[in-house]
């Protein structure tokens, strides 16, 4: 969560610089609704790092309905309030669009904190880590955080190129995007979410070898 502020406060600060070079925006209206989308949605980061890592509580419990739950809701939330707020605030539908998406993860987040706090999921207390947390995270999480770096990367160059082609090819190349973002979501996160709950149990040592006793050993 801590390191989501710091992305959001990032995205925010370099707002106009970031949609010229890696989204491509032209100066004038297109780059002025970009700067506003990217601004609003940057002030959601935290939250939305929270509800994904609520997300892995409820995954290492092997409950999933709760996260089709909080998607469902959060949905649900993101279609009423992007038909108000653009209907309310046309002159700035990007900027309207991205508050309301922010607003549908606050509603999202607090279903799934009250979930987790049922379920006694939720660690209380909630402990600062140390420096030596530090080292394991990075360790684990540094090739993972760099290998989705590469990859978003690369296709926001690729939509910074389509952009400057022109706009029908700009509109094209989104459907692309969008419809390999819907594939690989509806199809890979599933088995990634299956793989981290039921994986783990079946790579952990055997006890003998982990150098503990079998159950029932004298």
């Amino acid at each position: 969560v801590g390191l989501g502020g710091l992305l959001g406060v990032f995205m925010v600060a370099l707002a106009p610089q970031l949609c010229r070079v890696v989204g491509g925006a032209p100066p004038g209206v297109m780059l002025d609704s970009a700067v506003g989308y990217l601004s609003f949605r940057a002030l959601g980061v935290p939250l939305e790092r929270a509800i994904s890592i609520g997300t892995t509580f409820c995954l290492a419990a092997k409950d999933g309905t709760t996260p089709l739950v909080v998607t469902a809701i959060g949905s649900a939330a993101n279609v009423l309030l992007d038909w108000y707020f653009c209907l309310r605030f046309r002159a700035h539908a990007a900027a309207a669009s991205a508050a309301a998406s922010v607003l549908a993860a606050v509603v999202s987040f607090v279903y799934l904190f009250n979930r987790l706090r049922r379920k006694d999921l939720w660690p209380r207390p909630v402990t600062w880590p140390g420096r030596a947390d530090f080292g394991p995270f990075a360790a684990f999480a540094g090739p993972v955080f760099l290998l989705l770096l590469v990859k978003s990367l690369t296709f926001a160059q690729m939509t910074a190129y389509a952009s400057n082609l022109g706009t029908a090819t700009a509109a094209a190349h989104q459907v692309y995007v969008s419809l390999l973002f819907l594939t690989a979501v509806a199809v890979g996160t599933p088995l990634s979410w299956a793989a981290q709950s039921f994986l783990p149990e079946f790579l952990a040592p055997p006890a003998e070898e982990a150098g503990g006793r079998p159950e029932g050993a004298a």
